[in-house]
């Protein structure tokens, strides 16, 4: 063969041989980068499911909080009413043990004053 024959094959060869090797490149360049892209979305997502989960759990933070106050508040009426209920139970003690010592005493002043009738007649 001519040598202006072998070059020209030798040039075809490689022509051909360089856009299949430049379409390969590219097309494994595009894969790698769909790749980054997909683990930078999943990522992201995942991310973002974290942020929103923070937020679900911050704001049953703050109702918990609340709560909590809500039921401090009531726990301190409760003993402020427990504690007037144990003053007024007090009082009626005290006033139901001072009129059983009344009614002691009119119960012999009642059998005195029987037995001074009973005398008389």
């Amino acid at each position: 063969m001519d040598q202006g024959m072998i070059t020209i094959i030798v040039t075809i060869i490689t022509t051909l041989g360089g856009a299949k090797a430049w379409e390969f490149y590219r097309a494994k360049l595009e894969i790698e980068r769909d790749e980054e892209v997909d683990s930078k979305k999943e990522f992201t997502l995942f991310r973002d499911d974290l942020r929103e989960r923070v937020a679900v759990l911050e704001e049953r933070l703050e109702e918990s909080r609340n709560d909590k106050h809500s039921l401090l508040e009531s726990m301190t009426q409760l003993k402020m009413t427990i504690a007037e209920f144990k003053t007024r139970i007090e009082f009626l003690e005290k006033s139901v043990s001072d009129k059983d010592k009344i009614i002691e005493e009119l119960k012999i002043e009642n059998k005195v004053l029987k037995d001074q009738l009973g005398k008389k007649e």
